[in-house]
């Protein structure tokens, strides 16, 4: 185990990203890698989120921790992790990011899905507005920036997909399609 000192040493020169295993023990030789294989073009389980991403949380020099290792602190007890791992972000991945309704639109008016395909993976597909497989051929991961603001207004949701869309991801977080941007540095404790 590493201590958050040196972490924090270098969160000045690298983007650090924070993984949570939840209850399961997280060992780093079991890190998948390389470009990661999404797997359904739609949401996993019926939400709007990539099925088979590697998700991770920025870290907080605020808070000590990552939004996500914090939220599941508070929500979820049960899957609250007393270890992270912590990597740092490598190269130029190519991100796409979510900060605001019209972000989300962006990227769902330009990988939406087709529903006649996306029948055959389901009716949990037709949740989607997203074609996740395609997000992951163009973008190395996918950063919900701040949650509350690139939910937006449920005034008019009609014009405002990102409302519903964004709702089961919590917090910040980066859905990664390519492992080869992260580089483990070691563990702490959230």
């Amino acid at each position: 185990m590493i201590s958050l000192k040196e972490i924090l040493k270098e969160a000045i020169n690298y983007n650090l990203q924070v993984f949570v295993p939840g209850s399961a023990k997280f060992d780093p030789e079991k890190l998948p890698i390389g470009k990661l294989k999404i797997k359904s073009p739609y949401s996993a389980f019926g939400v709007e989120k990539p099925d088979g991403a590697f998700w991770t949380s920025s870290y907080d020099n605020v808070i000590k921790t990552s939004d996500w290792s914090k939220w599941t602190r508070e929500t979820m007890k049960d899957w609250s992790s007393n270890e992270a791992a912590v990597f740092s972000v490598i190269g130029s991945p190519k991100v796409f990011h979510i900060a605001t309704p019209e972000d989300y639109k962006k990227l769902r008016d330009t990988f939406t899905i087709d529903y006649k395909e996306a029948l055959k993976y389901g009716i949990e597909a037709l949740a989607s507005g997203i074609h996740w497989e395609n997000v992951s051929k163009r973008y190395d991961a996918v950063h919900l920036v701040d949650y509350w603001k690139a939910r937006g207004s449920r005034e008019n949701i009609q014009e405002n997909p990102a409302y519903i869309g964004l709702s089961s991801w919590d917090v910040e977080s980066t859905a990664w399609f390519d492992m080869g941007f992260l580089k483990f540095k070691g563990m702490i404790k959230p």
